[in-house]
Protein backbone atom coordinates (compact mmCIF):
# COMPACT_ATOMS: atom_id res chain seq x y z
CA UNK A 1 0.00 0.00 0.00
CA UNK A 2 1.63 3.37 -1.19
CA UNK A 3 2.46 5.97 1.39
CA UNK A 4 0.02 9.00 2.09
CA UNK A 5 1.23 12.16 2.17
CA UNK A 6 0.30 14.39 5.59
CA UNK A 7 0.49 17.37 3.43
CA UNK A 8 -2.15 16.52 0.61
CA UNK A 9 -4.29 14.42 3.55
CA UNK A 10 -4.58 17.34 5.72
CA UNK A 11 -5.14 19.80 2.22
CA UNK A 12 -7.66 17.62 0.55
CA UNK A 13 -9.89 17.49 4.48
CA UNK A 14 -9.53 20.96 4.68
CA UNK A 15 -10.51 21.95 1.17
CA UNK A 16 -13.41 19.06 1.55
CA UNK A 17 -14.56 21.00 4.49
CA UNK A 18 -14.21 24.72 3.33
CA UNK A 19 -15.28 24.63 0.17
CA UNK A 20 -19.12 24.24 1.16
CA UNK A 21 -18.40 26.64 4.28
CA UNK A 22 -17.30 29.03 1.62
CA UNK A 23 -20.41 28.04 -1.14
CA UNK A 24 -22.63 28.36 1.66
CA UNK A 25 -21.44 31.58 2.36
CA UNK A 26 -21.50 32.69 -1.02
CA UNK A 27 -25.22 31.72 -1.03
CA UNK A 28 -26.12 33.69 1.41
CA UNK A 29 -24.22 37.07 0.68
CA UNK A 30 -26.02 36.56 -2.74
CA UNK A 31 -29.49 36.46 -1.11
CA UNK A 32 -28.70 39.51 1.06
CA UNK A 33 -26.95 40.87 -1.71
CA UNK A 34 -30.07 40.64 -4.44
CA UNK A 35 -32.34 41.44 -1.81
CA UNK A 36 -30.92 45.01 -1.43
CA UNK A 37 -30.45 45.40 -4.91
CA UNK A 38 -34.07 44.70 -5.90
CA UNK A 39 -34.97 46.82 -2.55
CA UNK A 40 -33.23 49.78 -4.05
CA UNK A 41 -34.95 48.90 -7.31
CA UNK A 42 -38.37 48.87 -5.86
CA UNK A 43 -37.40 51.69 -3.56
CA UNK A 44 -37.30 53.65 -6.89
CA UNK A 45 -40.22 52.50 -8.16
CA UNK A 46 -42.02 53.39 -5.12
CA UNK A 47 -40.95 56.85 -4.70
CA UNK A 48 -41.72 57.46 -8.90
CA UNK A 49 -45.17 56.37 -7.46
CA UNK A 50 -45.25 58.82 -5.10
CA UNK A 51 -44.70 61.63 -7.01
CA UNK A 52 -47.00 60.76 -10.01
CA UNK A 53 -49.51 60.89 -7.13
CA UNK A 54 -48.91 63.93 -6.06
CA UNK A 55 -48.66 65.71 -9.69
CA UNK A 56 -52.15 64.25 -9.95
CA UNK A 57 -53.91 65.23 -6.65
CA UNK A 58 -52.27 68.52 -6.95
CA UNK A 59 -53.43 69.08 -10.55
CA UNK A 60 -56.89 67.05 -11.05
CA UNK A 61 -57.77 68.83 -13.97
CA UNK A 62 -55.54 68.32 -16.63
CA UNK A 63 -52.93 65.87 -14.43
CA UNK A 64 -52.14 64.85 -18.16
CA UNK A 65 -49.91 68.00 -18.93
CA UNK A 66 -48.32 67.39 -15.50
CA UNK A 67 -47.04 64.10 -15.90
CA UNK A 68 -45.82 65.33 -19.39
CA UNK A 69 -44.23 67.94 -18.19
CA UNK A 70 -42.60 66.34 -14.57
CA UNK A 71 -42.05 62.81 -15.88
CA UNK A 72 -40.66 63.41 -19.54
CA UNK A 73 -39.24 59.29 -19.13
CA UNK A 74 -42.20 58.15 -19.87
CA UNK A 75 -43.24 59.75 -23.04
CA UNK A 76 -41.89 58.27 -25.75
CA UNK A 77 -42.85 54.27 -26.60
CA UNK A 78 -38.91 53.59 -26.79
CA UNK A 79 -38.44 54.64 -22.91
CA UNK A 80 -37.82 51.89 -20.50
CA UNK A 81 -40.34 53.35 -17.87
CA UNK A 82 -43.82 52.71 -17.81
CA UNK A 83 -46.78 54.03 -15.73
CA UNK A 84 -50.49 53.60 -15.80
CA UNK A 85 -53.39 55.16 -13.36
CA UNK A 86 -56.96 54.23 -12.33
CA UNK A 87 -60.14 55.66 -10.80
CA UNK A 88 -61.60 54.03 -8.00
CA UNK A 89 -64.50 52.10 -10.44
CA UNK A 90 -61.35 50.55 -12.17
CA UNK A 91 -61.41 52.76 -15.58
CA UNK A 92 -58.05 53.86 -16.53
CA UNK A 93 -57.46 57.49 -16.13
CA UNK A 94 -53.54 57.86 -17.34
CA UNK A 95 -50.90 55.91 -18.89
CA UNK A 96 -47.98 56.20 -19.89
CA UNK A 97 -46.46 56.48 -23.83
CA UNK A 98 -43.94 54.34 -23.74
CA UNK A 99 -46.66 51.94 -23.12
CA UNK A 100 -48.07 51.85 -26.41
CA UNK A 101 -51.10 50.26 -26.90
CA UNK A 102 -50.11 47.65 -24.02
CA UNK A 103 -51.82 47.38 -20.75
CA UNK A 104 -50.70 47.00 -17.02
CA UNK A 105 -52.14 44.63 -14.41
CA UNK A 106 -53.81 46.26 -12.11
CA UNK A 107 -52.81 44.90 -9.30
CA UNK A 108 -52.10 47.24 -5.70
CA UNK A 109 -50.90 47.12 -2.35
CA UNK A 110 -51.58 50.13 -0.18
CA UNK A 111 -49.51 52.85 0.65
CA UNK A 112 -47.58 51.22 3.51
CA UNK A 113 -47.34 47.87 1.97
CA UNK A 114 -46.98 48.39 -1.87
CA UNK A 115 -47.56 44.92 -3.91
CA UNK A 116 -44.43 44.43 -6.15
CA UNK A 117 -44.74 41.85 -9.38
CA UNK A 118 -43.99 40.93 -13.12
CA UNK A 119 -45.79 42.25 -15.99
CA UNK A 120 -45.55 41.97 -19.69
CA UNK A 121 -44.87 45.32 -21.61
CA UNK A 122 -44.79 46.39 -25.08
CA UNK A 123 -43.61 43.91 -27.21
CA UNK A 124 -43.49 41.35 -24.65
CA UNK A 125 -40.78 42.59 -22.41
CA UNK A 126 -40.62 41.27 -18.96
CA UNK A 127 -41.28 44.60 -16.37
CA UNK A 128 -41.24 44.93 -12.65
CA UNK A 129 -44.07 47.03 -11.63
CA UNK A 130 -45.17 48.64 -8.05
CA UNK A 131 -48.98 48.73 -7.44
CA UNK A 132 -50.14 51.50 -4.73
CA UNK A 133 -53.43 52.62 -4.14
CA UNK A 134 -53.80 56.23 -2.77
CA UNK A 135 -56.07 58.36 -0.75
CA UNK A 136 -56.38 62.46 -1.49
CA UNK A 137 -58.37 65.07 -0.83
CA UNK A 138 -61.34 64.93 -2.24
CA UNK A 139 -61.49 66.25 -5.93
CA UNK A 140 -63.38 65.83 -9.22
CA UNK A 141 -61.67 65.86 -13.05
CA UNK A 142 -63.72 65.44 -16.22
CA UNK A 143 -66.60 64.50 -13.59
CA UNK A 144 -64.61 61.22 -11.75
CA UNK A 145 -63.81 61.71 -7.95
CA UNK A 146 -60.15 61.77 -6.88
CA UNK A 147 -60.13 60.87 -3.46
CA UNK A 148 -58.89 57.38 -4.36
CA UNK A 149 -56.86 56.10 -7.57
CA UNK A 150 -54.81 53.35 -8.24
CA UNK A 151 -51.23 53.40 -9.83
CA UNK A 152 -48.90 50.89 -11.12
CA UNK A 153 -45.18 51.78 -12.13
CA UNK A 154 -42.71 49.98 -13.77
CA UNK A 155 -39.61 49.97 -15.30
CA UNK A 156 -37.77 47.25 -17.85
CA UNK A 157 -36.19 44.02 -16.22
CA UNK A 158 -33.03 45.00 -17.43
CA UNK A 159 -31.89 47.58 -15.49
CA UNK A 160 -32.70 45.23 -12.45
CA UNK A 161 -31.11 42.15 -14.11
CA UNK A 162 -28.45 44.31 -15.20
CA UNK A 163 -27.59 45.48 -11.04
CA UNK A 164 -28.12 41.68 -10.04
CA UNK A 165 -25.57 40.72 -12.68
CA UNK A 166 -23.32 43.33 -11.40
CA UNK A 167 -23.65 42.18 -7.50
CA UNK A 168 -23.30 38.67 -8.18
CA UNK A 169 -20.24 39.47 -9.88
CA UNK A 170 -19.30 41.54 -7.12
CA UNK A 171 -20.09 38.42 -4.69
CA UNK A 172 -18.16 35.61 -6.81
CA UNK A 173 -14.87 38.43 -6.59
CA UNK A 174 -15.55 38.79 -2.90
CA UNK A 175 -15.61 34.47 -2.49
CA UNK A 176 -12.56 34.38 -5.10
CA UNK A 177 -10.51 36.88 -3.22
CA UNK A 178 -11.86 34.67 0.20
CA UNK A 179 -10.79 31.46 -1.15
CA UNK A 180 -7.43 33.10 -2.15
CA UNK A 181 -6.74 34.49 1.23
CA UNK A 182 -8.10 31.60 3.09
CA UNK A 183 -5.43 29.22 0.28
CA UNK A 184 -2.47 31.25 1.16
CA UNK A 185 -3.49 31.10 5.15
CA UNK A 186 -4.14 27.20 4.86
CA UNK A 187 -0.85 26.57 2.87
CA UNK A 188 1.48 28.84 5.77
CA UNK A 189 -0.78 27.14 8.73
CA UNK A 190 0.40 23.99 7.16
CA UNK A 191 3.85 24.56 6.14
CA UNK A 192 4.91 26.02 9.44
CA UNK A 193 2.94 22.99 11.52
CA UNK A 194 4.24 20.44 9.48
CA UNK A 195 7.78 21.92 9.74
CA UNK A 196 7.78 20.67 13.60
CA UNK A 197 6.89 17.09 12.45
CA UNK A 198 9.88 17.67 9.79
CA UNK A 199 12.13 18.23 12.53
CA UNK A 200 11.26 15.18 14.77
CA UNK A 201 11.62 13.20 11.65
CA UNK A 202 15.13 14.74 11.14
CA UNK A 203 16.00 14.14 14.78
CA UNK A 204 15.12 10.19 14.63
CA UNK A 205 16.82 9.88 11.01
CA UNK A 206 19.91 10.82 13.03
CA UNK A 207 19.28 8.09 15.19
CA UNK A 208 22.01 5.60 15.05
CA UNK A 209 20.50 2.15 14.35
CA UNK A 210 23.07 0.28 16.24
CA UNK A 211 22.42 2.77 19.24
CA UNK A 212 19.23 2.41 20.36
CA UNK A 213 19.79 3.54 23.93
CA UNK A 214 19.40 7.43 22.56
CA UNK A 215 16.21 9.14 23.43
CA UNK A 216 14.33 12.13 21.58
CA UNK A 217 13.76 14.97 23.70
CA UNK A 218 10.61 16.49 24.01
CA UNK A 219 11.21 19.90 24.90
CA UNK A 220 10.83 21.11 21.68
CA UNK A 221 7.90 18.58 20.14
CA UNK A 222 4.32 19.49 19.69
CA UNK A 223 2.02 17.95 22.44
CA UNK A 224 -0.13 16.50 19.85
CA UNK A 225 2.70 13.87 18.91
CA UNK A 226 4.64 13.65 22.39
CA UNK A 227 2.83 10.79 23.39
CA UNK A 228 3.93 8.96 20.15
CA UNK A 229 7.50 10.28 20.51
CA UNK A 230 7.55 8.81 24.18
CA UNK A 231 6.04 5.79 22.99
CA UNK A 232 8.57 5.73 20.32
CA UNK A 233 11.47 6.52 23.32
CA UNK A 234 10.13 3.69 25.07
CA UNK A 235 9.94 1.10 21.94
CA UNK A 236 14.03 2.51 21.19
CA UNK A 237 14.61 1.35 25.17
CA UNK A 238 12.50 -2.01 25.00
CA UNK A 239 14.42 -2.53 21.71
CA UNK A 240 18.24 -1.72 23.00
CA UNK A 241 16.96 -4.11 26.30
CA UNK A 242 16.22 -7.02 24.41
CA UNK A 243 19.08 -6.34 21.81
CA UNK A 244 21.51 -6.54 25.58
CA UNK A 245 19.49 -9.55 26.31
CA UNK A 246 20.05 -11.35 23.37
CA UNK A 247 23.48 -10.33 23.32
CA UNK A 248 24.36 -10.98 26.87
CA UNK A 249 22.39 -14.12 26.23
CA UNK A 250 24.28 -15.81 23.25
CA UNK A 251 27.58 -15.12 25.22
CA UNK A 252 26.26 -16.75 28.75
CA UNK A 253 25.31 -20.18 26.41
CA UNK A 254 28.15 -19.96 24.28
CA UNK A 255 30.56 -19.71 27.26
CA UNK A 256 28.39 -22.02 29.67
CA UNK A 257 27.91 -24.53 26.67
CA UNK A 258 31.57 -25.15 26.06
CA UNK A 259 32.89 -26.78 29.15
CA UNK A 260 30.13 -29.45 29.33
CA UNK A 261 30.74 -29.95 25.03
CA UNK A 262 34.36 -30.38 25.65
CA UNK A 263 33.04 -33.26 28.60
CA UNK A 264 31.31 -34.97 25.86
CA UNK A 265 33.64 -34.72 23.39
CA UNK A 266 36.24 -36.17 25.88
CA UNK A 267 33.75 -39.11 27.48
CA UNK A 268 32.79 -39.83 23.65
CA UNK A 269 36.09 -40.19 22.72
CA UNK A 270 36.75 -42.30 25.81
CA UNK A 271 33.95 -44.47 25.08
CA UNK A 272 35.30 -45.02 21.04
CA UNK A 273 38.38 -46.24 22.25
CA UNK A 274 38.29 -48.68 24.41
CA UNK A 275 34.06 -49.92 24.36
CA UNK A 276 34.48 -52.84 25.54
CA UNK A 277 35.80 -51.93 29.35
CA UNK A 278 34.64 -50.18 32.55
CA UNK A 279 36.15 -47.18 31.56
CA UNK A 280 33.57 -46.62 28.81
CA UNK A 281 29.90 -47.57 30.07
CA UNK A 282 31.44 -44.44 33.05
CA UNK A 283 32.53 -42.08 30.26
CA UNK A 284 28.40 -42.66 28.87
CA UNK A 285 27.15 -42.06 32.50
CA UNK A 286 29.23 -38.62 32.16
CA UNK A 287 27.81 -38.39 28.55
CA UNK A 288 24.31 -38.46 30.00
CA UNK A 289 24.82 -36.68 33.13
CA UNK A 290 26.48 -33.18 31.09
CA UNK A 291 23.82 -33.89 28.55
CA UNK A 292 20.89 -33.73 31.37
CA UNK A 293 22.74 -30.19 32.79
CA UNK A 294 22.82 -28.71 30.20
CA UNK A 295 18.99 -29.16 29.04
CA UNK A 296 17.94 -27.78 32.50
CA UNK A 297 21.01 -24.93 31.37
CA UNK A 298 19.26 -24.67 28.08
CA UNK A 299 15.28 -24.39 29.44
CA UNK A 300 16.38 -22.00 32.28
CA UNK A 301 17.86 -19.68 30.09
CA UNK A 302 14.80 -19.76 27.59
CA UNK A 303 12.16 -19.30 30.46
CA UNK A 304 14.57 -16.40 31.77
CA UNK A 305 14.48 -15.03 27.93
CA UNK A 306 10.51 -15.66 27.80
CA UNK A 307 9.45 -14.25 31.05
CA UNK A 308 11.50 -10.71 30.15
CA UNK A 309 10.50 -11.09 26.46
CA UNK A 310 6.48 -11.18 27.87
CA UNK A 311 5.81 -14.33 26.18
CA UNK A 312 4.90 -16.39 28.61
CA UNK A 313 1.07 -15.84 29.50
CA UNK A 314 -0.81 -16.83 33.01
CA UNK A 315 -3.96 -17.80 34.43
CA UNK A 316 -4.29 -16.51 37.89
CA UNK A 317 -6.26 -18.20 40.79
CA UNK A 318 -7.34 -17.66 44.19
CA UNK A 319 -4.12 -19.40 46.74
CA UNK A 320 -3.53 -19.92 50.38
CA UNK A 321 0.15 -19.01 50.80
CA UNK A 322 0.76 -20.12 54.01
CA UNK A 323 -0.10 -23.35 53.00
CA UNK A 324 1.77 -23.61 49.76
CA UNK A 325 4.84 -22.54 51.56
CA UNK A 326 4.69 -25.01 54.53
CA UNK A 327 4.42 -27.43 52.06
CA UNK A 328 7.67 -26.61 50.30
CA UNK A 329 9.16 -25.79 54.03
CA UNK A 330 8.72 -29.23 54.67
CA UNK A 331 9.78 -31.07 51.34
CA UNK A 332 13.05 -29.10 51.46
CA UNK A 333 13.91 -29.22 54.86
CA UNK A 334 13.56 -33.11 54.52
CA UNK A 335 15.76 -33.74 51.40
CA UNK A 336 18.58 -31.69 53.08
CA UNK A 337 21.22 -34.25 53.60
CA UNK A 338 23.07 -32.32 56.35
CA UNK A 339 20.66 -31.89 58.82
CA UNK A 340 19.47 -28.09 57.56
CA UNK A 341 16.32 -27.48 58.29
CA UNK A 342 13.70 -24.30 57.83
CA UNK A 343 12.13 -22.67 60.80
CA UNK A 344 8.50 -21.04 58.80
CA UNK A 345 6.13 -18.61 60.82
CA UNK A 346 3.38 -17.16 59.57
CA UNK A 347 0.10 -15.78 61.06
CA UNK A 348 -3.10 -17.17 59.76
CA UNK A 349 -4.44 -17.89 56.38
CA UNK A 350 -2.78 -15.73 53.81
CA UNK A 351 -4.53 -15.39 50.14
CA UNK A 352 -3.81 -13.77 47.44
CA UNK A 353 -4.72 -14.05 43.60
CA UNK A 354 -1.59 -15.13 41.50
CA UNK A 355 0.00 -17.62 39.42
CA UNK A 356 0.35 -21.22 41.48
CA UNK A 357 2.90 -22.55 39.40
CA UNK A 358 5.11 -19.39 39.42
CA UNK A 359 5.03 -18.90 42.88
CA UNK A 360 6.59 -22.17 43.99
CA UNK A 361 8.89 -21.79 41.98
CA UNK A 362 9.92 -18.61 43.65
CA UNK A 363 9.44 -19.67 46.61
CA UNK A 364 11.52 -23.40 45.75
CA UNK A 365 14.14 -20.98 44.47
CA UNK A 366 15.20 -18.95 47.37
CA UNK A 367 14.86 -21.74 49.32
CA UNK A 368 17.32 -24.10 47.94
CA UNK A 369 19.59 -20.58 47.62
CA UNK A 370 19.22 -20.23 51.46
CA UNK A 371 19.52 -23.78 52.19
CA UNK A 372 22.85 -23.74 49.69
CA UNK A 373 24.76 -21.04 50.73
CA UNK A 374 24.87 -21.58 54.57
CA UNK A 375 26.74 -23.87 56.52
CA UNK A 376 25.46 -27.91 57.43
CA UNK A 377 22.89 -28.16 60.17
CA UNK A 378 22.22 -24.62 60.47
CA UNK A 379 18.58 -23.10 60.21
CA UNK A 380 16.99 -20.79 57.64
CA UNK A 381 14.44 -18.88 59.27
CA UNK A 382 11.10 -18.00 57.24
CA UNK A 383 8.35 -15.81 58.04
CA UNK A 384 5.45 -14.54 56.37
CA UNK A 385 3.22 -12.04 57.25
CA UNK A 386 0.17 -9.86 56.09
CA UNK A 387 1.29 -6.15 55.02
CA UNK A 388 -0.49 -3.22 53.85
CA UNK A 389 -1.68 -4.27 50.21
CA UNK A 390 -0.27 -7.40 49.81
CA UNK A 391 1.63 -10.60 51.49
CA UNK A 392 5.90 -10.33 52.80
CA UNK A 393 7.73 -13.29 53.08
CA UNK A 394 11.04 -13.39 54.51
CA UNK A 395 13.98 -15.51 54.06
CA UNK A 396 16.81 -15.14 56.27
CA UNK A 397 20.44 -17.57 56.37
CA UNK A 398 23.80 -17.34 56.93
CA UNK A 399 26.00 -16.68 54.20
CA UNK A 400 29.65 -16.44 55.38
CA UNK A 401 31.01 -16.40 52.16
CA UNK A 402 29.12 -13.55 50.86
CA UNK A 403 30.21 -9.84 50.27
CA UNK A 404 28.41 -6.93 50.23
CA UNK A 405 29.84 -6.25 46.47
CA UNK A 406 28.43 -9.65 45.59
CA UNK A 407 24.66 -8.91 46.54
CA UNK A 408 24.32 -6.79 43.68
CA UNK A 409 24.88 -10.09 41.11
CA UNK A 410 22.86 -12.18 43.35
CA UNK A 411 20.17 -12.31 40.30
CA UNK A 412 22.41 -11.73 37.11
CA UNK A 413 22.16 -14.82 34.91
CA UNK A 414 24.63 -17.81 35.11
CA UNK A 415 26.48 -15.53 38.45
CA UNK A 416 27.35 -18.28 40.44
CA UNK A 417 28.48 -17.25 44.59
CA UNK A 418 30.96 -19.23 46.55
CA UNK A 419 28.54 -22.40 47.97
CA UNK A 420 29.96 -23.90 50.56
CA UNK A 421 31.69 -27.52 50.80
CA UNK A 422 30.25 -30.03 49.53
CA UNK A 423 27.30 -28.32 48.42
CA UNK A 424 25.46 -29.61 44.50
CA UNK A 425 26.58 -27.35 41.53
CA UNK A 426 24.76 -25.62 39.97
CA UNK A 427 23.84 -23.47 37.36
CA UNK A 428 23.33 -20.01 38.49
CA UNK A 429 19.95 -19.45 37.25
CA UNK A 430 17.79 -19.76 39.73
CA UNK A 431 17.60 -16.41 41.30
CA UNK A 432 17.69 -14.60 37.72
CA UNK A 433 14.50 -16.85 37.16
CA UNK A 434 13.09 -15.43 40.52
CA UNK A 435 14.24 -12.03 39.56
CA UNK A 436 12.02 -12.07 35.58
CA UNK A 437 9.31 -14.34 37.23
CA UNK A 438 9.19 -11.58 40.10
CA UNK A 439 9.25 -8.18 37.36
CA UNK A 440 6.69 -10.04 35.21
CA UNK A 441 4.21 -10.57 37.92
CA UNK A 442 4.67 -7.34 39.39
CA UNK A 443 6.00 -8.30 42.60
CA UNK A 444 8.95 -6.96 44.83
CA UNK A 445 11.93 -8.34 46.05
CA UNK A 446 14.95 -7.19 47.24
CA UNK A 447 18.07 -8.20 49.09
CA UNK A 448 19.82 -7.15 52.17
CA UNK A 449 22.93 -8.14 53.70
CA UNK A 450 23.79 -7.35 56.93
CA UNK A 451 26.35 -9.40 59.84
CA UNK A 452 26.70 -12.15 57.22
CA UNK A 453 23.15 -12.81 57.00
CA UNK A 454 21.44 -12.89 53.91
CA UNK A 455 18.01 -11.25 54.05
CA UNK A 456 15.40 -11.45 51.24
CA UNK A 457 12.19 -9.98 51.10
CA UNK A 458 9.19 -10.73 48.61
CA UNK A 459 6.17 -8.66 48.17
CA UNK A 460 3.31 -9.97 46.53
CA UNK A 461 0.68 -7.84 46.16
CA UNK A 462 -2.84 -9.40 47.71
CA UNK A 463 -4.22 -8.36 43.74
CA UNK A 464 -2.97 -9.75 40.40
CA UNK A 465 -0.61 -6.62 38.91
CA UNK A 466 1.51 -7.36 36.08
CA UNK A 467 4.02 -4.95 35.88
CA UNK A 468 5.44 -4.10 31.78
CA UNK A 469 8.19 -1.63 33.03
CA UNK A 470 12.12 -2.57 32.47
CA UNK A 471 13.38 -6.02 33.69
CA UNK A 472 15.34 -4.48 36.84
CA UNK A 473 12.31 -2.15 38.31
CA UNK A 474 11.01 -5.12 40.32
CA UNK A 475 14.34 -6.11 42.43
CA UNK A 476 16.71 -4.14 44.32
CA UNK A 477 19.69 -5.19 46.54
CA UNK A 478 20.55 -3.21 49.73
CA UNK A 479 24.13 -3.90 51.76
Amino acid sequence: MKAQSLRRFLVVRLVVFVLPLLAVGVWFHWRAERGLLVKVFEDRLISRAHTLATLMAANAEDPGAVLAEYMPGFRNASDQDFFQVWSPDGEVLHRSPSLGTSELPAIFGTESEPMSFEAHGPGGVRIHAIGIRFRARPSVANGISMSEFGVVVGAHNDALVTSLRGGLIEVLAAAGVTLLSLSVAIFISLRQGLNLIDRVVGTVRKINPRDLGQTLSLADVPSEIQPFVSTLNDSMALANELYDQERSFNANVAHELRTPVSEIRAAADVALRYPNQADSTEALQDVLRVSIQMGQMIDALLRISRLQAHELQFEYHRLDLSLALKDRCTALSNESPDGSRIDAHYAGDLHTTTHESTWDMVVNNLLSNALEHSEPGTRIDVSMTQVEGGVLLEIENAAPGLSRDQVGHLTERLWRGNPRAGASEHSGLGLAIVAAACHRLGWSLAFDLQDARLKVRLRVPTSHARSEGPVGGAVSKTS
